[in-house]
């Protein structure tokens, strides 16, 4: 008996700490941030010193109880990734990455991913973390471009971390919590005030996005069976896409309404409206991108199978990223390099929006991972600098088994 309930305490314990050092990895960047604000250390010794207190925490935990999924897919596919990575950096000629930035961005999600963490309390911590430096915020929220009245872009995205894990805790697990624990939910509060009035259009779109994701999975449709939630997905994403092709086709007349009203509501105009008003009367919504895409089609069409290399958009293009993922895996790795991380995030989004997934822990946690990568690596990020995309890639594929379909 004693012994049973030393193990049951063991248990617990290990994934506590397995929990924490998941939940510092979503923070990262918010901490990296924030702390600086509170002169707390820079932001590259934050980003190693938390990448390196998750790893050491989720080694203790894999002591004190094995956690770890094994598929041969993803690990196969991460140990490539991982030699490629780091071969990319000593091989390939003016590599825009260190080994570092491979290793705490990268290589730790690949293990972390693996993990059977509880993403309730994942989510939790990360709201404990955000209310400890809530006085840092204000550097978060700093004007970056005073014209555009827009923070920091990479703030934003890291703000946006906490937003996310808020707005699905508070909607999925809000009931499990004392209402006196509401408080933890106050700087989601002040990340979605943050957001709407000082983000890039990348982040609005995010959480325009996440809206769309929780209402094609609300808790109900976890429970009525897969036919079923299927069929109501197919409806409604049609009716989406209506509306979305609608609203596309007429952006100059929809954008002028949502202005005209946005006016009347805000002293201050919020980010989004003021670039958006740029870039529409400068008749380039895509602020360049156009022109980047151009030189990226001409190169991937030279090298379609080879690609150039990890690293090597910057030598080649005088550009940073392709601001695509699917352009970036292309010309970095080749078609055939791109084919595992598109294919993932396709089923990933078949699920969301097509199927259902029964397991409400792993639809909670993709709903999450998947707010965090999309649009935001279809629109701006790069995949080796910011941890996201890969985050979601190989939640995926070491969940996938619990996410398969049965019809």
């Amino acid at each position: 008996m004693i012994i049973n309930q030393m193990q049951i305490e063991k248990t617990k314990l290990a994934k506590n700490l397995l929990n924490v050092a998941v939940a510092l990895m979503f923070s990262t960047e918010f901490l990296c941030y924030t702390l600086p604000g509170l002169g707390i250390m820079s932001f590259f010794r934050i980003s190693y010193i938390i990448g390196g207190i998750s790893f050491v925490l989720m080694l203790i935990s894999l002591f004190l109880v094995r956690q770890t999924k094994f598929s041969i897919l993803p690990f196969f596919f991460g140990a490539f990734l991982i030699v490629l990575t780091y071969s990319s950096v000593l091989i390939v000629e003016d590599c825009s990455y260190d080994t570092l930035q491979i290793t705490f961005n990268f290589v730790l999600c690949i293990l972390l991913m693996a993990q059977n963490f509880e993403i309730e309390k994942v989510m939790r911590y990360i709201m404990y973390i955000s209310l400890l430096v809530i006085p840092g915020y204000k550097i978060v929220f700093a004007y970056q471009w005073d014209v555009l009245n827009q923070a920091n872009m990479g703030a934003i995205y890291a703000v946006y971390v906490i937003f996310a894990a808020g707005v699905l805790h508070f909607i999925y697990y809000r009931k499990e919590l004392k209402k006196i624990c509401w408080i933890i939910y106050i700087p989601t509060l002040v990340a979605g005030i943050g957001i709407l009035m000082y983000g890039n259009r990348g982040a609005i779109i995010s959480a325009f996005a996440m809206g769309v994701i929780l209402f094609f999975n609300r808790e109900r449709n976890i429970v009525i069976g897969e036919k079923k939630a299927s069929r109501r997905k197919l409806v409604l994403f049609l009716l989406c896409a209506f509306l979305a092709g609608y609203l596309i086709y007429n952006l100059g007349e929809v954008f002028a309404w949502a202005y005209s009203i946005a006016e009347g509501i805000f002293d201050e105009m919020p980010s989004f409206f003021v670039k958006m008003n740029k870039y529409i009367g400068l008749n380039d919504i895509s602020n360049g991108r156009s022109e980047l895409n151009d030189i990226i089609f001409r190169l991937i069409g030279d090298r379609p199978f080879r690609g150039y290399g990890i690293g090597a958009f910057t030598h080649y293009t005088g550009y940073s990223y392709p601001h695509n993922f699917f352009f970036q895996l292309w010309f970095e790795g080749g078609i055939l390099f791109t084919i595992i991380p598109t294919a993932t995030v396709l089923f990933a989004l078949y699920k969301l929006f097509f199927s259902q997934i029964e397991d409400k822990e792993i639809c909670v946690a993709l709903c999450f991972v998947t707010s965090l990568a999309l649009p935001r690596f279809l629109l701006s990020s790069d995949i080796w600098a910011d941890r996201f995309f890969w985050v979601m890639v190989f939640f995926v594929l070491w969940n996938k088994k619990k996410m398969k379909l049965r019809i």
